[in-house]
Parts: C-alpha cells; structure tokens; sequence
C-alpha cells in the first residue's frame, strides 16, 4: 500500500456514513495526481472551471500539454443507497460526454472511491460502466479504490497515470 493509499484510507474514514458536501477526503488523490501534472514541463495545470459561450462546468482538475486540454474527476459514494450508484454512473456518463463533446477536452479520467461495503456485484457494475464509457471514447483513464479492502477494483492506480 502507498502513501497515498494510506492518506486516502484514513481522510475516508473521517466522511464514512455521512452525506458528503465536499471532496475534502480526497485530497490525497488531488495532491498527486496534480503534483504529477506539475513534474511534467510540458503540461500547464488549468484553472478548474472550463467554460463554452454557453456552458461552464468545474472539475476537479485540469490541465493542458501539447495535445490540448484534459480534465480528471474524483467521486467518492459513501452512503449505503442503491440509488447513490445509479446517479454516480449516470453522473460519470454526463460527465465524461460534456467534457469532450461540449468543452472539448483531449481526455477525461475519472477516480471512483467505494468507501462503504459494496459487493462484488456492485463494483463489477461500476467497473462495467466505466469500461463500456472508455470503449465508446468518452472515457481515457479511470481508477476504482475500495477503502474497505484497501485495493483497486480491477483497474490500475491512478499513481501509475502519466501526464
């Protein structure tokens, strides 16, 4: 386990069980994945809120390189409802269409956290949905971290994304 996992596993069990305002316990994830962003010299970070003559929409990260600009989601689902994971993945589809149909975005990435029980089936679904989004190129990147079982679901860290 990293640092990072580490950091993340413990800000998560601040927030488990609760309604989530904010994304504050997932700053771990922030931090490296813009402190990776930042190492390379030829990406420039954006500021977070992309915006069309008609549309504006804020991510949470963004950046540019000589390829264009690329946004980066992190959602977390901490609650125990079936209908949190319903509009988390219809969420993640919106999401990911807008940013390279609306604001043209070169890629979109996207960093899931579970962090209340979920079963097998349930993150197979998550990991499903995001699979057939990067299939369909709406999708580049995407981590999914189980706080409980301290691993990533199927999929490689977000540590591992190159910028």
């Amino acid at each position: 386990m990293t640092i990072v996992e580490k950091n993340l596993i413990e800000e998560c069990k601040s927030v488990r069980g609760t309604s989530v305002r904010t994304d504050k316990h997932l700053a771990p994830i922030y931090d490296c994945i813009k402190g990776k962003v930042k190492a390379n010299e030829l990406a420039n970070v954006l500021p977070k809120k992309a915006i069309t003559p008609t549309q504006r929409k804020t991510y949470d990260l963004r950046y540019e390189d000589e390829s264009g600009e690329h946004a980066i989601e992190l959602k977390s689902i901490n609650g125990s409802s079936a209908k949190n994971i319903n509009n988390r993945l219809e969420e993640m589809s919106g999401q990911s269409w807008s940013a390279k149909s609306i604001y043209g975005h070169e890629t979109f990435s996207y960093v899931f956290v579970i962090n209340c029980p979920r079963s097998e089936e349930i993150k197979e679904r998550i990991y499903e949905y995001a699979r057939c989004l990067r299939e369909d190129g709406y999708l580049d990147r995407f981590s999914i971290y189980d706080t409980y079982s301290c691993s990533f679901y199927k999929t490689d860290s977000f540590e591992s994304w190159h910028f």
